[in-house]
């Protein structure tokens, strides 16, 4: 079996400046209807990166769709702008600054209408074409794998939220995102949680790395032992969101060349299989 790293300083998080077309003006005189402003949207693409959506430094992150034309006297029925489609990768939630989620993209060819085009001018509007939609939305990724990685910093020890690909000899393979550490607290966005917590919830499975000697993030902090750290993950996950306790998970531990490390997993085995009497 071998691992295969196919995505590397991940970019999880963008902001863009969307802009709809603004509908034409109409023709009073002979009752023309200008053209509407094209829409904006976000379309589920495969292979496509956030960082792709970045703009040179210095530049804005902005995206314009075409505006709707004017009614002309040889023309009564002005032209429609074009849309505009941002292509995003295959689960990217779609939200605004004020946390308004507008969508979740998981299938390619989804899209997410993000920016309306403004009317064009009619009897309506006094025949004046009215302003498109404007605003800023967040692209967040929440990555799409078989197994997450789930750990305190001792265990789990990548900074950026990476995916890789574990190739069995028989020609099966199976997706595994490596997310960073998690530290106490991280249900509130202590340390960057949710950064790091939204890329569990679409892992098929969550695989749990405990530190078979516990775990203390600093001097400051208590030390918790390895039944406690089991426990202390799902409650992370549990607060953060619910339903996450009830996807498949596993366990398995690391640091097993340790001296005594196999007395202390026989002596973890009875606490877990006592998990009621481990709480008292």
């Amino acid at each position: 079996m071998s691992k295969t790293k196919y995505t590397r300083n991940l970019i999880d998080a963008i902001r863009l400046y969307v802009k709809a077309g603004s509908g034409g003006n109409g023709h009073p005189k002979f009752g023309g209807i200008g053209g509407r402003g094209g829409d904006v949207f976000v379309e589920g693409v495969k292979n496509q990166k956030l960082e792709k959506l970045k703009k040179p430094r210095g530049e804005k992150r902005q995206f314009a769709a075409e505006s709707g034309k004017a009614s002309q006297a040889h023309r009564i029925y002005g032209q429609n702008g074009e849309h505009l489609v941002i292509p995003a990768p295959l689960g990217t939630m779609v939200q605004t600054d004020l946390g308004l989620t507008l969508g979740d993209i998981i299938e390619e060819g989804e899209k997410i209408l993000v920016a309306r085009g403004g009317s064009g001018g009619n009897p309506d509007n006094n025949f004046f074409g009215q302003p498109g939609e404007k605003h800023h939305i967040q692209l967040l990724l929440k990555l799409i794998a078989d197994i997450g990685l789930v750990g305190f910093p001792n265990a789990v020890t990548t900074l950026e939220p990476t995916v890789g690909m574990l190739k069995f000899d028989d020609s099966r393979m199976i997706s595994m995102a490596d997310l960073p550490g998690l530290i106490e607290g991280a249900w509130i966005n202590k340390g960057m949680g949710h950064k790091f917590l939204r890329h569990v919830e679409r892992t098929k499975l969550m695989l749990f790395v405990v530190d078979v000697e516990g775990f203390q993030l600093g001097p400051t902090y208590p030390r918790r032992s390895p039944i406690e750290t089991v426990i202390l993950l799902n409650k992370e996950l549990e607060l953060y969101q619910p339903e996450l306790i009830e996807k498949p998970a596993a366990l398995v531990f690391n640091k097993m060349d340790k001296i005594n490390s196999k007395e202390e997993l026989d002596a973890l085995k009875d606490q877990l299989l006592n998990i009621k009497v481990s709480l008292n």
